[in-house]
């Protein structure tokens, strides 16, 4: 007699919605932490729709549709337990989740990314809504 465990996908903090910050033009990793039995599965998504990636030989799988604008700038690793966002612009701004799939069941995580302007640009906006908004003396 065989006995077969089966234990759903979780994941963990599955129920907190992370607040991820990044400055434009750097690099952001999203990590999923799923365990199950059997291993849970792991697919992204982008404000609910599913990102495509392409199944290469490789460890890595690069973006090949579906991703709004992130094509060529997304890397899944770690067998889909981390997502890596190259170069962010304010555009690729969303709620990105993770979603851990097995035979026993399924868990889902959401994080908000949120892309701030590079140092410069920060300043300049200021200097600008300081000028716009107290005026020249003179």
């Amino acid at each position: 007699m065989s006995v077969c465990l089966l234990v759903p996908a979780t994941i963990v903090n599955s129920s907190v919605v992370d607040l991820v910050e990044v400055i434009e033009n750097h690099t952001v990793y999203l990590r999923c932490a799923a365990e199950g039995i059997p291993q849970p599965s792991i697919i992204w998504l982008r404000n609910d729709l599913p990102m495509i990636l392409d199944d290469d030989e490789d460890q890595d799988h690069q973006l090949s549709g579906g991703g709004g604008g992130l094509m060529g700038k997304v890397r899944e690793m770690s067998s889909g337990r981390q997502l890596e966002i190259r170069q962010v612009r304010v555009s690729d701004e969303a709620v990105f989740q993770c979603r851990a799939t097995n035979v026993a069941g399924q868990q889902n995580k959401r994080f908000t990314l949120r892309v701030l302007g590079t140092l410069d640009h920060q300043s300049d906006y200021i200097s600008r809504a300081n000028f716009g908004e107290y005026g020249t003396s003179g």
